[in-house]
């Protein structure tokens, strides 16, 4: 009986025990999250919502949640504009909302001041007139990037784009390009057919004689377009890859169908069949004193006198090309012979002399000649497969000097003004001159010149540059 009450006695006492290490919580539960909600929106969205000077973490249009009942202090910020402060009531168990405009706070607009050379030019705010000339200043623009155009008789528009900011005034000066000093026609501006030009050539009577790639021979004499091609003429092809005019103005159009003269009245084609030439590709054409015709052919150099053509090439003289690339004669007679991969020939008459990679850093391709008034011969070196070409010039025929200021490493062409500067055409890299002394570049970024691809560049008796583009059309430059 007893063993029966100790053990009832010791099963008291662990659920007693038990009881005791059981933790009882007295704490109150979490309070509930406030209720207070804030809806903001603003013109123009996206703005960041500050309260009470914290980053909420929302940008407009958005709700903040869980706000307790009270005042707040709301800033929107905003690149470019100035701070919006304003003050909002949130109320227990209710949404509010704000709908901040800054049209309707002038501390956040800007001004531009515009000023140009020459002055009294109109201004354009995103293509609509503001009915001002310069100087002016455009004043309460909401922020945000604005493109302004100015417009002056006589001078190519300017344009450039801004980017106002909130309680500033910035200032842009435009120097205005006359437009006599680049002429540019094209396809849509004048009767001028192709956009791709090959080669311009000028007459002895100032005219300009254009060659395109797929519309054939254009005349221009400063007032009317005249066009010949397949259809309506003699020419044999579109394509007049070169034009050279001789003492009696007679045209000579190299192309790859054979050789064609022009003279005004009458077409006369040569070609592998009907003359001396060996092949019907031709690049080039120069006359001597003589009147005798130095033709580049992917077959070697070929003389006609107008009865009998010499042909000289690699079977029987030093050349060591046959494909020429150009040809210059200076006062001395000397023919200078470019070719596309043996560098440069000259031939007096007699004796071949030979530059090519056998010299240091003489490159292979001589794409264009001219001889300045100094006698000095320079060329053009464009790039021919992975051979990277400049420019280069001698000044006793033997010791060479290679360029490195033009930016441009295919240089299809080169000539010499009445001032002894060279301008060089390049590929695609604008137009270059070089003075002997430095370089200036022209090119689509600083110039009106309308593509950086070029193809040649002709002087006339004013000194104007005729600028054949490939994709661009003809430009002219006045500009020295």
């Amino acid at each position: 009986m007893m063993k029966k009450v100790f053990f009832i006695i010791e099963i008291l006492l662990l659920i007693l025990m038990i009881a005791c290490d059981k933790e009882v919580s007295v704490s109150s539960p979490d309070p509930p999250l406030p209720t207070g909600k804030l809806f903001v929106s603003s013109f123009p969205e996206q703005t960041l919502i500050f309260l009470n000077n914290k980053f909420t973490g929302n940008l407009t249009p958005d709700t903040i949640f869980y706000l307790e009942s009270g005042t707040y202090i709301l800033t929107l910020k905003k690149k470019y504009f100035k701070d919006i402060t304003t003050t909002v009531v949130v109320r227990e168990d209710s949404s509010s909302s704000v709908f901040i405009d800054y049209r309707d706070y002038p501390v956040v607009l800007g001004n531009v001041n515009v000023d140009s050379s020459p002055r009294d030019a109109e201004i354009f705010l995103n293509d609509s007139s503001t009915g001002k000339i310069t100087p002016n200043t455009l004043s309460n623009l909401f922020p945000g990037k604005y493109s302004i155009r100015l417009k002056h008789s006589g001078y190519w528009d300017s344009s450039i784009e801004v980017q106002i900011e909130s309680d500033k005034t910035i200032y842009r000066y435009f120097a205005m390009v006359d437009s006599l000093v680049w002429v540019n026609f094209n396809t849509s501006n004048s009767a001028l057919p192709d956009l791709y030009i090959n080669h311009t050539a000028i007459d002895n009577d100032n005219i300009k004689w254009i060659g395109t790639l797929s519309r054939g021979l254009v005349r221009f004499d400063d007032r009317t377009w005249t066009i010949y091609n397949s259809s309506n003429s003699l020419l044999p092809t579109d394509n007049i890859k070169f034009i050279g005019i001789d003492s009696e103005n007679k045209k000579w159009l190299c192309t790859q169908v054979g050789l064609v003269t022009f003279d005004d009245v009458s077409w006369v084609h040569y070609d592998s069949q009907n003359s001396g030439l060996p092949v019907d590709w031709i690049n080039c054409i120069a006359f001597d004193k003589n009147g005798d015709k130095w033709i580049g052919t992917t077959e070697g150099v070929i003389k006609f006198d107008g009865n009998e053509w010499t042909i000289y090439n690699q079977d029987n003289t030093p050349l060591e090309s046959n494909f020429i690339e150009s040809i210059a004669i200076d006062n001395d007679g000397n023919k200078w012979i470019g070719t596309a991969n043996q560098g440069l020939t000259k031939f007096d008459g007699t004796f071949w002399t030979i530059y090519n990679y056998t010299r240091i850093d003489f490159p292979n391709n001589a794409s264009g000649i001219t001889i300045d008034q100094n006698g000095i011969v320079w060329f053009s070196s464009a790039l021919r497969g992975l051979t990277p070409g400049g420019s280069a010039f001698t000044s006793d025929h033997f010791f060479w000097t290679i360029f490195t200021g033009i930016p441009s490493s295919d240089v299809r062409g080169v000539v010499t003004d009445d001032d002894n500067n060279k301008w060089f055409s390049n590929a695609e890299a604008g137009m270059s001159k070089f003075d002997d002394i430095s370089w200036s570049h022209f090119t689509t970024s600083n110039s009106k010149i309308p593509s950086d691809r070029i193809n040649s560049i002709a002087i006339d008796h004013s000194g104007n540059k005729w600028i054949s583009t490939y994709e661009g059309g003809l430009s002219k430059y006045k500009g020295e």
